[in-house]
């Protein structure tokens, strides 16, 4: 038997609501059918955690060959750290137009919010790191897609 907890519950129960919702609405159910009217999705408040600066330093003293897939796994988490704790998904997105040399800027791709942050020179060098001769400004910040990271 699986123990998930409430939210994941929820979570997975919201998408089974969805596709009953969708039958419904393209006459594949009837009404009397649809299970959750009788059923109230729970959730849970959580709270999130951050790491300590202590973590993130043990995060970044860890050996990794640049150039290699690991290296910038870890490269993308510390930078994604710096400017607040970015989404992976906006993190792969990212492009050289949305570096301004101090700040990116971005449409989050799950509240679809335009937002500028100013980064921090850790998150800066990381960049930084990353731009050669042969950078064109719609080239992704992050080579993931070349190395295949997905």
């Amino acid at each position: 038997m699986m123990k998930l907890k409430t939210n994941t519950i929820h979570k997975q129960l919201k998408f089974l609501r969805k596709l009953f919702n969708d039958a419904l609405r393209l006459d594949k159910i009837e009404y009397q059918h649809k299970p959750f009217p009788k059923y109230k999705l729970k959730l849970e408040k959580t709270s999130r955690s951050f790491l300590s600066d202590e973590e993130l330093k043990a995060i970044e003293e860890v050996a990794t060959v640049p150039g290699e897939r690991m290296h910038l796994h870890k490269m993308m988490f510390i930078f994604a750290s710096y400017t607040g704790g970015l989404r992976i998904s906006d993190v792969l997105k990212l492009k050289w137009n949305n570096f301004d040399g101090l700040h990116i800027h971005i449409s989050i791709h799950k509240t679809k919010s335009q937002l500028s942050i100013k980064l921090p020179n850790k998150a800066i060098e990381i960049v930084k790191s990353y731009h050669t001769k042969k950078s064109k400004p719609t080239d992704f910040i992050f080579p993931c897609l070349i190395m295949m990271c997905i």
